[in-house]
């Protein structure tokens, strides 16, 4: 499957889902971000809450680079589960998944990547409306391209890779 229909298939899953709730849940809650990950990288995101699931969307980037232009986008799908706590009703333990694209171009060659994403988490909330989200899980490769295709002395293609995220996020 090409990008072209993996953004077709993530776009069509998007509008299902944030369609969905209207009907069965009331308005959603907006959470904005900011944060660090494998494979966000520097990230802001936004995520929308209908009682214990969310539905979000991050771009990330490494800034700090000089010949290395590294971009990423993420859309993923929360489940909070576990006790109540202090200053929301929201619980605090998450199950994650979702669809991310990663890109690393460097002057002469570019990897493409596309992950599953599935990570289990836990919002420390410090007030009503700020928190930290923190992170550990796997990425699971579904598709890499290099461009031009040619064999290099480091190959990132490995099936599994460690994800892991601190987010510190902010209840609008």
């Amino acid at each position: 499957m090409n990008k072209g229909k993996y953004l077709i298939v993530l776009n069509l899953i998007a509008v299902i889902l944030l369609s969905f709730p209207k009907v069965c849940f009331p308005q959603p809650k907006v959470n904005i971000s900011a944060g660090f990950g494998v494979f966000e990288f520097v990230n802001a995101g936004v995520k929308l809450q209908w009682q214990q699931f969310q539905a979000g969307a991050s771009i990330g980037t490494m800034p700090f680079l000089k010949d290395e232009k590294i971009f990423s986008l993420s859309g993923d799908l929360y489940f909070h589960f576990g006790d109540t706590v202090k200053h929301t009703s929201t619980k605090p333990w998450y199950v994650k998944t979702g669809i991310s694209y990663f890109s690393d171009a460097l002057p002469d060659i570019k990897d493409k990547f596309t992950f599953l994403n599935l990570r289990f988490g836990r919002d420390l909330n410090i007030s009503p409306k700020m928190g930290i989200d923190v992170e550990l899980g796997a990425l699971i490769q579904l598709s890499h391209k290099t461009i031009p295709d040619e064999d290099r002395f480091w190959n990132f293609n490995m099936p599994i890779w460690p994800a892991i995220g601190v987010n510190i996020f902010f209840r609008l």
